[in-house]
Order: structure tokens, then C-alpha cells, then sequence
């Protein structure tokens, strides 16, 4: 409890006779004295964070933003991973000005709240390029809706019963639009639906699921004409309810835009020569920095790692037709852009290995954002099959983790699992040689303790591609007095126990640690331990978390340190 709390506490409360003993109160007076000791805990809680409302918003942008979440004593404290973003509590409670750096780039960041008392979750905070547009209420009609112009990122909330927002864009024949929601990816609790519909309310498209839950829309524009996108959800993850619903946690942004939108670039290797393959929308307007020709520019922004990653690839070998046998098979080195034309389309890959290598076999299609469900199987040079997968990779992407063994030829063969009538699904099949290597996953990003005490923090190990070296974890940046022995992890072990002690003579600290762990034959091979932010678990048959995230994982776990003796180490962590 606060020393201040302590003092305009007890200085309220009535003095009890010293003839009375505690058997002999009076009931109004214990009354009191809980709805006290509950008012105190209350105001001694540590701040929550569950979402930022908006999420995001444009480079050099000024705006007031709202915290989601219980804060009892305001302000509290806050913590940006970028000091070029910089957010300032206002009088209001959970409203806050941000101001983002002109000279940041885009991307995101991440976001603690703190008191004395601890740290909330680490939430992030979106950096787009595009300009922002903030949904105003109440727009759940095509009469009421609002007035969006084209190329904007909008922030909005479906907060209303059974909510639907509305927004009216002008578009331009011979264009695409293109609307791409975020929802699923922002931790949102909602699992969005999306529809665009002509100036006389007929559907145009719709569309529920693209990028796991979040929808996406292209559409080419043949009049020019006024248009209407229209947003809503159900709850995430799912319950009984067939209804639309609302509530704090269904934020989301939303990219309206007829600018270039790039799906996928790629540099194509063949006979000696280099070629570009650009697949997406507009991308007739696409203009390249002077004297940069294949630089690409950067093109509508994307709101995970994951979804950046993938859009360029260098170095693929283009599919030659005919290779539906494995004798027929296109040769690569490690990676190849291909299609499969017609539902019983098949392609074969010729390859060959490195001996005693772990390889990561995989195909990018659905994640991408073609059609289709691929099948990856890999055989030995007799036509043996070797392995085999469907999804594990996600998006109904596959995904094969090998070793090869004595040198040889292999083949990759792709297929689809979908034998109805589709158009032509796209794809890149890659072979990349892995080396050993640990995830250490956090059980908490948040760790707590009093002077004088210890506190244990469980860490989970899982080893990739053939690691099978012991592995010294230690902890850095710990404040004076704080501590944490060296412990080493056994090649068979797969959790491990980590012990931190507190001195009786350390000051109170906030701030973030960071946790890693080293190879003990090789310094240099290093791990950042984290709390991941993503889940495999199934309920109700949708994922009972997120399979993928702004961040995959939260690395640097927060450290509050509590003294008895009072004063900070660190009063602007």
C-alpha cells in the first residue's frame, strides 16, 4: 500500500475506544473498515491495457487516443519501445495525445502502462503510412454513412448493439478497389464480415475470411459512381450467438485504397538473366525510385511482420512446363514461382541437397493470398515418398521439416487438395537449408518483486532443426541489487525454473530486463527469450487465440521491484 493511500486512509478512519476489543465492533464499523481496505486494493492495482482505440495512426500524425482497460489511479506511467512516439495522459482518464515522429518508419511499436504497483500487458501501437480516417458514429446505414476519400487507413470500433459500420467512397472506372480489414491480426475480439455494395444498395462482394479472420476485397470498377463498404462481426472466439456483436475489443482498421497494392514481388532467375514479377492491383501506376530500377517502393501498409515478409522473394526459379512427371521435373536451386492451372494439376521439382542438412520445406500460396489448398511431397531419387504435409504451415499452407542424409537428387511435388473448378492458384515452392536453433517462450512478460524477496519465472524450451547443445540462460540489464544465477539447460531439458532474488537493501525499479540464452560450444549463436502472443489451440472450431499477431512475441519481460525503504532507481525508464 502507498504511504500516501496509508496516510489519507487512516486519517478518515473514526478511533476505535480502547476499551473495545476487535470481537466487540460494531457491524457498521467493520463495514466501514472493508469498503476502506477494498477501496484501497482497488487503487493499488496495477494499470490494465487491452487495446488502444485507434490502434494506429500516419507518420508525423498528432491525435487523442483512448486506452482500453481498468486504470484506478490516472495517470499512470507509460513505456514506448520508440521514443519517436510519444504519448501524453490528458485530464480526461484513458485519454491520451500521441504524437508520432515524422522521421519514424512505418511499422509498429510497443506500449506499457505502470504504477508502484506493476505494469499492464504490453499492447502495440500501429505506424501506417497512409492517412488516418476515424469512423464517426452513428454510420450504420447507407444514409448515415461516412463520407470517406480514397487511399485512407480507417480506425473504427464496432460498439454499437449489433453494430455495422458504413462508409461511402467515390470510385473511378477502370480502377480497383481494394478494402483490406484488420481485426484478427490487431488481437481485436471480433471475427469480422465485410460487404461493398453500388449506389442502389445491390451486393457487390463480400467476403469473411482472407488473411485468417480478416477479410479482404478487390474489386474492379467498370462505373464511376459512388460506393458503400459496410463492416461487422461476430464475437471472437466464437460462442452460442448467431448474432452480430460490439464492445470495446472490436476495434479494427480498414485500408480503402485504388493506389498500387503489391500481393506478391519476385526476381526470377533464368538462362542468366534476372527478371521482375510484380502480382497485384493498379500496379500500372507503380514508378520506381530514379536510377533504382527494382528497388520497389513501398506499397499499402501491412499491419504483421509476417504479412511483410512475405510480399518479396529474390532468386526464384520460374516453373517450366511440361512437369507433371518426375521425370519431366523443373530443376532449382532452393526456391521456384509456379501455378497449378487446372484442379488436377500437378508440379515436380527436381532438387538436390546438401548432405547432413536440415532443410525447411514449404509452400507460400494461401498466405499470400491465392486460392486454393496445396499439398507438398517430397520423394527420394527412386520415387520414394519421403514425407508429406498439408497445412502446417497455415493459410492451408504446407510445410516440411527434413535432414537429408547421403547426398542425392530429390523431387517436390505440388498439388492442390481442392478438385472443384478454380482459377489458376499460385505459388512459391522453397527449400531452405535451417541451422539448429532454440525458441525460448516466457510463461509471463511481467515479473514482480519485493526487497527482500524471490520470485521463480518458468521458460520453455523447444528446439529446432537437430539442436542438442546445453544452453547457459542469463539475464541482462537487472538493477542494483536484483539477481539471477546462471542456470544451464540440458539438451533434454524443455523447461527450466528461473530464480530471481531481490537484496533487502535494493530500491524500488520499473523497467524492462531481457532474458537469453547461448549456445555453451558457441557464444555466438544466441537466444531472446519472450511471451508468445499466438496459440495453436482449438474451441468452438475456430482458433482459441491468434495465429498470427503485430507481434509474435513480446520480448524484454517488465520487472517491478518493490522496497519497503522506498525511492526509484529509475524514475523515467
Amino acid at each position: 500500500m502507498h504511504a500516501a493511500h496509508k496516510a489519507r486512509f487512516y486519517s478518515k478512519m473514526p478511533s476505535r475506544p480502547p476499551s473495545l476489543r476487535p470481537s466487540t465492533w460494531s457491524v457498521p464499523w467493520v463495514l466501514l473498515h472493508l469498503l476502506h481496505s477494498v477501496s484501497l486494493w482497488m487503487h493499488a492495482a496495477a494499470p490494465e491495457l487491452q487495446h488502444w482505440f485507434p490502434v494506429g495512426g500516419q507518420v508525423g500524425e498528432t491525435l487523442t487516443v483512448t486506452s482500453v482497460g481498468k486504470n484506478n489511479d490516472w495517470p499512470p506511467k507509460i513505456w514506448v519501445s520508440n521514443p519517436e512516439v510519444r504519448f501524453t495522459a490528458e485530464e480526461t482518464p484513458n485519454t491520451w495525445s500521441v504524437e508520432i515522429g515524422k522521421n519514424i518508419p512505418p511499422g509498429s511499436v510497443l506500449v506499457r502502462l505502470f504504477n508502484e504497483e506493476g505494469a499492464s500487458q504490453a499492447r502495440w501501437f500501429l505506424i501506417n503510412e497512409t492517412q488516418s480516417f476515424r469512423e464517426t458514429e452513428a454510420n450504420h446505414t447507407m444514409a448515415n454513412a461516412n463520407r470517406v476519400p480514397i487511399h485512407r487507413m480507417i480506425h473504427g470500433r464496432l460498439s454499437e448493439r449489433q453494430d455495422v459500420d458504413t462508409y461511402q467512397v467515390a470510385l473511378k472506372a477502370g480502377t480497383t478497389l481494394i478494402a483490406r480489414m484488420d481485426a484478427y491480426v490487431l488481437g481485436s475480439t471480433v471475427d469480422p464480415l465485410m460487404r461493398l455494395l453500388d449506389a442502389d444498395g445491390r451486393v457487390l462482394a463480400i467476403n469473411h475470411d482472407h488473411y485468417h479472420l480478416d477479410p479482404f476485397i478487390a474489386f474492379d470498377v467498370s462505373r464511376s459512381d459512388h460506393y458503400y463498404v459496410q463492416v461487422m462481426g461476430f464475437p471472437y472466439p466464437a460462442n452460442a450467438s448467431q448474432r452480430f456483436g460490439n464492445g470495446d475489443g472490436y476495434i479494427y482498421q480498414l485500408l480503402l485504397t485504388d493506389r498500387p497494392y503489391m500481393k506478391a514481388s519476385e526476381t526470377l532467375k533464368e538462362e542468366g538473366s534476372v527478371r521482375l514479377n510484380l502480382d497485384g492491383w493498379n500496379l500500372h501506376d507503380v514508378r520506381f525510385p530514379p536510377g533504382r530500377a527494382g528497388i520497389l517502393p513501398r506499397y499499402s501498409d501491412r499491419a504483421t511482420e509476417e504479412q511483410r515478409r512475405l510480399i518479396h522473394m529474390e532468386n526464384l526459379s520460374p516453373e517450366k512446363e511440361p512437369n507433371d512427371r518426375l521425370e519431366t521435373a523443373t530443376g532449382i536451386s532452393q526456391a521456384a514461382r509456379g501455378s497449378l492451372d487446372h484442379p488436377e494439376d500437378v508440379d515436380w521439382y527436381r532438387w538436390s541437397p546438401e548432405a547432413h542438412t536440415w532443410y525447411q520445406l514449404e509452400v507460400q500460396s494461401g498466405r499470400l493470398g491465392y486460392e486454393g489448398d496445396c499439398l507438398l511431397k517430397l520423394y527420394s531419387e527412386d520415387g520414394k515418398e519421403m514425407a508429406s504435409n498439408d497445412d502446417a504451415a497455415g493459410m492451408r499452407d504446407p510445410r516440411i521439416e527434413w535432414q537429408s542424409k547421403d547426398p542425392q537428387t530429390c523431387y517436390l511435388r505440388v498439388s492442390s487438395l481442392l478438385k472443384s473448378s478454380q482459377p489458376p492458384t499460385h505459388y512459391r515452392v522453397i527449400a531452405r537449408p535451417m541451422r539448429p536453433s532454440c525458441h525460448l517462450t516466457l510463461e509471463s512478460d511481467r515479473l514482480n518483486i519485493q526487497s527482500g524477496d524471490s520470485q521463480e519465472l518458468k521458460l520453455s524450451i523447444q528446439r529446432t532443426f537437430g539442436h542438442s547443445k546445453p544452453i547457459l540462460i542469463k539475464a541482462l540489464h537487472l538493477p542494483p541489487g536484483v539477481s539471477m544465477p546462471l542456470v544451464t539447460a540440458e539438451a533434454n531439458q524443455k523447461e527450466i525454473l528461473l530464480v530471481f532474488h531481490a537484496a533487502h537493501s535494493s530500491r524500488s525499479y520499473q523497467g524492462p530486463i531481457r532474458i537469453m540464452g547461448v549456445d555453451l560450444d558457441n557464444r555466438w549463436n544466441q537466444y531472446v527469450a519472450g511471451k508468445e502472443t499466438v496459440t495453436t489451440s482449438v474451441n468452438n472450431g475456430v482458433p482459441n487465440g491468434y495465429l498470427d499477431q503485430v507481434f509474435t512475441k513480446v520480448l524484454d519481460p517488465w520487472l517491478t521491484l518493490t522496497s519497503a525503504s522506498g525511492g526509484m532507481d529509475n524514475e523515467e525508464p
